[in-house]
C-alpha cells in the first residue's frame, strides 16, 4: 500500500465525519450569565481547545464567582 495514500486515509477526515472535524470548531469562554469573555471590548474566539482551556482556568482562578466555562461554536 502506498505510504501517502495510507497517511491520507488515516490522518484526514473523510466526507462522512467532516462536519464533526475539530478544526471546524471554534471555542469561546462564557460566564454563568452567558456573557462572552472579551479583551479590550472585543469578544475572544479560540481556534483550538488547548488555549481556551488554559485561559478558562486562569479566569476561573481570577474571578471564580463568574463561573467561567467553555462553549463550542460551529
Amino acid at each position: 500500500m502506498p505510504l501517502m495514500e495510507t497517511l491520507k486515509r488515516v490522518l484526514l477526515p473523510n466526507a462522512s465525519n467532516d462536519p464533526y472535524a475539530p478544526y471546524h470548531s471554534h471555542y469561546e469562554i462564557v460566564d454563568a450569565r452567558g456573557e462572552v469573555f472579551a479583551s479590550g471590548g472585543v469578544p475572544v474566539i479560540f481556534f483550538e481547545d488547548g488555549p481556551a482551556l488554559a485561559k478558562q482556568a486562569l479566569l476561573a482562578r481570577q474571578e471564580p464567582a463568574r463561573g467561567w466555562r467553555i462553549r463550542r461554536r460551529r
